[in-house]
């Protein structure tokens, strides 16, 4: 997975109201846009984050077991955020 996409609806529509775009890469680049239809803005952000735990090799078909882990973190990466 390289980019994730979230948006906000207006209440009982499939209007958009804001729409998130996040953008990453094996590295931990991140690019981020948020666009917010209500309010007419645009926000762009860049950063770093660590990917390493979330990050896997692209696996063979039908091998993908792998990919639907809900646990992805070690318990010293948990215990750095406490």
């Amino acid at each position: 997975m390289r980019f994730i996409r979230h948006r906000e609806f207006r209440e009982d529509t499939d209007d958009v109201i804001c729409a998130t775009h996040y953008v990453f890469d094996e590295e931990g680049e991140m690019y981020i846009v948020r666009r917010d239809r209500v309010e007419e803005t645009e926000v762009e952000k860049t950063g770093q984050a660590s990917v390493a735990e979330h990050w896997e090799p692209y696996p063979e078909f039908g091998e993908y077991t792998s990919l639907c882990r809900l646990e992805r973190y070690s318990s010293a990466s948990v215990e750095s955020c406490r």
